[in-house]
């Protein structure tokens, strides 16, 4: 590693006063972990953040929804291109409302994904209030203010909408969320996988919006499923088509939540255009957590830990640095 790719990995994992705390960082290239770094305390737990912990996804869970409704509609289970078919939609304009529109968060329900009024915040109010219970119900409730596919708005409770769709469809077959992500997607990237890990609200559907824990080598491995085209070794885990699907872009935003030009794909982000990178795509989540992959530097870059939403350009303009100093591939 050059001293000047240590010297950015260093700022970011020793934040300045006011971004808050990077909890891991760990760069993958060319399959081997060229960087890996540690640093402090979990609030409240009070546990030492170390290789063997696993860490909060927040949002970047979504992007392992998309993978579990990958591998359910190539097993039957779910079709993406068809009706989600919830009995609540069954006799309104709801249920022309494809699984396709969900990924692509243009389903056309009512949502204010706002993480600070908590007054006006419908995540909030599903995540922490009366919806907790039932996510995807809460979620599955709210009126049709747009035609299906045709206006993008970021939902964290249409997420939990295909989660609780999964739940109910592998009920079906006598298996569980949990079950099924550990047998299709953990235990062939040779990821560390329990149970406790997967947080279910009170009718067993995961919060896949928000609540999965995994070690940071855990979140790089999944990011390598993606750069590696769905194999692991020789062995397919993951059809090809579902990587392209991921980093091929449904809608450019500008400024909305990001205050820069990222694409969005499936419960994925895309690397601006504009960067020095922008075949990189990423799962995302609240607070600068980043599973970056970048097929051009053959590398993934996982950065988890805790910044104020405020002030998490500053972060990612780091991680674009660090990937921009990464040798190409």
């Amino acid at each position: 590693m050059t001293s000047y790719l240590e010297e950015i990995a260093h700022s970011i994992v020793h934040l300045p006063a006011g971004l808050g705390s990077t909890y891991a960082l760990l760069v993958v290239q060319h399959g081997e972990l060229i960087v890996e770094s540690y640093n402090g305390v979990l609030p409240i737990s009070e546990q030492p953040v170390t290789a063997s912990l696993p860490l909060l996804s927040w949002s970047m869970a979504k992007s392992v929804t998309h993978t579990a409704l990958a591998f359910a509609h190539d097993d039957g289970l779910v079709n993406l291109d068809g009706p989600a078919g919830l009995d609540e939609w069954a006799r309104d304009e709801r249920s022309t409302i494809t699984v396709r529109h969900l990924l692509q968060m243009t389903s056309g329900l009512e949502w204010n994904e706002d993480y600070v009024d908590g007054s006006s915040s419908d995540v909030i109010e599903m995540l922490f209030g009366s919806g907790a219970g039932d996510v995807g119900g809460f979620a599955a409730n709210k009126p049709l203010v747009a035609s299906p596919g045709t206006v993008w708005n970021y939902s964290s409770g249409t997420t939990n909408i295909l989660t609780r769709l999964l739940k109910d469809r592998l009920a079906e077959v006598g298996t569980t969320t949990y079950s099924y992500l550990r047998d299709r997607l953990f235990d062939p990237i040779g990821a560390t996988f329990e149970e406790s890990q997967l947080k279910l609200d009170s009718t067993g559907t995961w919060v896949g919006s928000s609540f999965l824990y995994l070690t940071a080598r855990d979140w790089a491995r999944y990011g390598e499923l993606f750069l590696n085209n769905g194999l692991v070794g020789a062995q397919s885990v993951l059809a090809q088509r579902w990587v392209e699907e991921a980093k091929t872009s449904g809608a450019l935003l500008t400024g909305k939540l990001l205050g820069d030009q990222y694409g969005y794909s499936n419960h994925w982000w895309l690397w601006p255009t504009q960067s020095a990178t922008p075949d990189a795509f990423a799962a995302f989540g609240y607070e600068g957590q980043h599973v970056v992959v970048v097929s051009s530097k053959d590398a993934v870059v996982v950065r988890l830990g805790a910044t104020p939403d405020s002030e998490k350009h500053f972060v990612r303009a780091m991680l674009h640095r660090l990937i921009e100093a990464l040798p190409d591939s």
